[in-house]
């Protein structure tokens, strides 16, 4: 499910980096992370639902920005 071994830390050997980090970032969380967590989430509300819990249940995404604020040293 890897969009760019970029985003890993895997390079073409020679090269620093072609792509822009953001756009590959938002194409793995597309394509990768949004559909695993649908299911995830498809799988936790069926679950409630047949414990007798009218509950809607749904993971909220960690955005990039926010991790990156956080470890600034002010």
């Amino acid at each position: 499910g890897v969009t760019t071994g970029e985003l890993f830390g895997i390079n073409v050997p020679g090269k620093l980096g072609t792509g822009d980090f953001a756009t590959q970032v938002e194409a793995f969380q597309k394509f990768v992370i949004q559909p695993s967590t649908s299911f995830i989430d498809s799988i936790i509300n069926k679950l409630f639902k047949l414990n007798g819990l009218d509950v809607n249940f749904t993971t909220t995404p960690i955005e990039l920005e926010s991790i990156t604020n956080q470890n600034k040293i002010i």
